[in-house]
C-alpha cells in the first residue's frame, strides 16, 4: 500500500507541476470572453470584467500571448488549464509601481496589490528552442474571487467543477485539529483521512486504501480557497488512476 501511494504521489506531483500534464477530457470550446489578447510588442488593454477569463489559442517558439485584468489586493487568482500542452508556462506580472512580483504564480495566487496584472502564456527557453516551429495549444479559464477566512464549522462543504466538466463534492471535517474529508463523486462516497506523510504546506493530501485526494490551498486549513489537483483511484493501477483533475471551486 505504501509503494502504491508513493507512485500515486509521484503522479500527482507531475500534474501539479504543470496543472495540466494529465488531462483526461478535451475542451473543444473556442471563444474569448471579457479578454483582450495582446502581442508581445503591442500596447495593452484591460479586461472589462475581472471575474472570468476564458481564452483559447496557441503559441510557437518564443512567441507569447498576454492577457490583462484588474483585481483588488488579497483577491485570489485561480487558472484552470483545459486541453493545454504540458509545455505551456504561465507567468504573472503586476503592472503597477511595485516591482516585487517576480515570484507570482500564474496558476494559483493571492494577488498582493490592487491594479492591473498581466498573465503571460509562453514556453521555457529550452522548449521554445527545441520546438521552434511546433504549435503549442492552450485553453485557459481564470477565476478571481475574494479570499475566504478559516471556517469554525465542524463540517465544511466545498463543491468543485473539474476539467472533465464533472462535479466533485468534498466535505472537510474538523475534529480536535484533525482533518478528514468525505469525497462524493458519481456513485463514490469515501471518507479519507489526512495523510501526514505526503501532505505539504498548502498541499494537503487525504487518503485511504482505495482513493487519494490532493488539494491545493493558499492558506493551510482554509478550504474555502482551494482547488483539487486530482482524485486518484488506487485500486485501478499501481500509480493511481486519475478519476478527476484540475477541479475549480464553484
Amino acid at each position: 500500500m505504501k509503494s502504491k501511494k508513493i507512485l500515486a504521489l509521484a503522479f500527482v506531483m507531475s500534474c501539479i507541476a504543470a496543472l495540466a500534464g494529465c488531462n483526461t477530457t478535451p475542451d473543444n470550446s473556442s471563444q474569448y470572453t471579457n479578454a483582450v489578447e495582446t502581442s508581445h510588442k503591442n500596447s495593452h488593454s484591460n479586461i472589462a470584467n475581472p471575474q472570468v477569463l476564458d481564452v483559447k489559442g496557441s503559441i510557437t517558439g518564443y512567441d507569447t500571448k498576454e492577457y490583462i485584468f484588474h483585481a483588488q489586493a488579497n483577491q485570489v487568482l485561480r487558472v484552470v488549464r483545459q486541453n493545454t500542452s504540458d509545455d505551456v508556462v504561465l507567468n504573472l506580472l503586476y503592472l503597477g509601481n511595485n516591482n516585487k512580483t517576480s515570484e507570482l504564480s500564474g496558476d494559483f495566487q493571492v494577488l498582493p496589490y490592487t491594479g492591473d496584472y498581466k498573465l503571460i502564456v509562453s514556453q521555457t527557453r529550452n522548449d521554445a528552442r527545441k520546438h521552434a516551429s511546433t504549435e503549442i495549444k492552450f485553453n485557459l479559464k481564470a477565476f478571481i474571487t475574494d479570499q475566504q477566512q478559516p471556517s469554525n464549522q465542524q463540517n465544511y462543504v466545498v463543491n468543485y467543477k473539474c476539467d472533465s466538466n464533472e462535479n466533485l463534492s468534498v466535505t472537510y471535517h474538523f475534529n480536535n485539529q484533525k482533518t478528514s474529508a468525505t469525497v462524493t463523486y458519481d456513485n463514490i462516497s469515501q471518507q479519507l483521512n489526512f495523510d501526514d506523510q505526503y501532505s505539504k504546506k498548502n498541499n494537503p493530501v487525504f487518503s485511504n486504501n482505495n482513493y487519494l485526494l490532493s488539494v491545493g490551498t493558499i492558506n493551510d486549513g482554509v478550504f474555502g480557497d482551494s482547488m483539487v489537483y486530482s482524485l486518484l483511484d488506487l485500486k485501478k493501477s499501481k500509480g493511481g488512476y486519475a478519476l478527476l483533475q484540475n477541479c475549480q471551486k464553484l
